[in-house]
């Protein structure tokens, strides 16, 4: 696991389009998986 340290949320928010746009170019049939739903 690769761990980046940033300050402030714009950068964090920069870094992440960047390592997701990344993964898409590389391998255009990756999947995103995201968490819905409730918790209850």
């Amino acid at each position: 696991m690769k761990f980046i340290t940033v300050d402030t949320y714009e950068k964090l928010s920069r870094q992440a389009a960047n390592i997701i746009s990344a993964q898409v170019i590389l391998k255009p049939d990756s999947v995103l998986g995201l968490a819905t739903g409730s918790s209850l």
